[in-house]
């Protein structure tokens, strides 16, 4: 069984530091940048992540709160609510990390358009969204369960910084785990790579590398690695006096986590005070906004010249035109169903297989 944690105040200080910093001011703000900004708005599962250590970093500062976070022991009901928060968050931080990573590889990897509202792409968002709380939501229960039947080993003791369920077959099975979990993300990253290398010379001959965030999927790899390593260390202290080290490691994520997506150019520059009226948004996952189809049209006095003026126009423009003294009856629709209505007034001359 884990030995208790001992530690100073100056540790307790740097602590409460990692967790407000990150949890209650950098990552809210980024999460609502993600959400609402036109130029780096993200997919929920990048959104899910963030609000993921921002619940870190509330649950670690619960005694903060309360004022319970030094002194004699916290009372039981404070101390048992965030014993089942903190023993339960390693399960709720490694899934919506595999959420995020397995989105990105199935988007890349596969031919799957899952912007597209189906059926099948609404249960797979739904399963992305919802599949970590649900995890988390269990092991809360559990953990309250076992708290309240073993509540001599809910204490503040056993890990300094915060209350928790200092027994030894839970800690161990979130632990495993969560370990488990992150595996399969490194794993899954790590076939993004060989798969990228493998095909890039096709890719760049293609131009598909364009539309590849390598910005973005390094500094994923980069967090999971460091949130795989707070697991382990975790892990570990389980069977060796660690001292502080892993709590403290654990702390930092949320902000090693907000460095690493703040400090991506689609951010940065949305975060930006000068910023030119024409420039674009610069590509972003999920989310970079296609260019509008042109069509380039040569001047009749000048179709057979070998240089001359010529006009480029979108395809919206260019078959509005059509619409004027010389249209020959072309019609802009909105919808593509629109092109099977019939005009109002029109009867139906014969009898088709479409209905018409």
């Amino acid at each position: 069984m884990s030995q208790p944690v001992a530690g100073t105040s100056a540790e307790l200080s740097a602590y409460l530091f990692f967790n407000i910093a990150a949890g209650h001011v950098a990552l809210p703000v980024l999460a609502a940048t993600l959400l609402f900004s036109t130029t780096a708005r993200q997919h929920f599962t990048m959104i899910n992540l963030c609000f993921a250590w921002i619940i870190t970093g509330v649950s670690g500062t619960l005694l903060f709160y309360v004022g319970k976070h030094t002194g004699p022991e916290p009372g039981s009901s404070i101390c048992l609510a965030q014993a089942s928060l903190m023993d339960s968050l390693p399960m709720l931080t490694s899934m919506v990390t595999l959420s995020l990573v397995f989105n990105l590889w199935k988007t890349i990897i596969t031919d799957e358009e899952l912007f597209i509202r189906t059926r099948k792409v609404i249960i797979y968002n739904l399963g992305l969204l919802f599949a970590p709380y649900i995890m988390f939501t269990i092991f809360i229960a559990i953990t309250v369960v076992l708290g309240r039947k073993h509540g001599d080993d809910v204490t503040r003791e056993s890990q300094f910084f915060y209350c928790s369920l200092n027994w030894e077959p839970l800690t161990l099975a979130i632990s495993i785990l969560s370990t488990l979990v992150s595996i399969v993300t490194l794993g899954i990253e790590a076939h993004f790579i060989f798969w990228l290398r493998r095909h890039w010379g096709a890719i760049c001959k293609s131009g598909f590398i364009e539309e590849i965030d390598l910005h973005l999927y390094s500094r994923i790899g980069i967090f999971t690695l460091y949130q795989a390593t707070s697991i382990v260390l975790n892990l570990v202290s389980l069977e060796h006096n660690l001292g502080v080290l892993p709590q403290m490691f654990s702390a930092s994520v949320g902000l090693v986590l907000f460095l690493l997506i703040a400090s991506h150019p689609v951010i940065i520059h949305t975060w930006s005070f000068r910023r030119s009226a024409n420039k674009q948004s610069l590509p972003w996952y999920g989310h970079s906004q296609p260019e509008e189809p042109t069509i380039r049209i040569r001047h009749a006095s000048e179709a057979t010249a070998d240089t001359g003026t010529s006009t480029t126009l979108t395809m919206k423009d260019y078959y509005e035109r059509k619409l004027g003294p010389n249209g020959h009856g072309v019609t802009v629709i909105g919808r593509p169903e629109e092109a099977f209505a019939r005009p109002p007034g029109k009867q139906r001359s014969t009898i088709s297989t479409w209905g018409f």
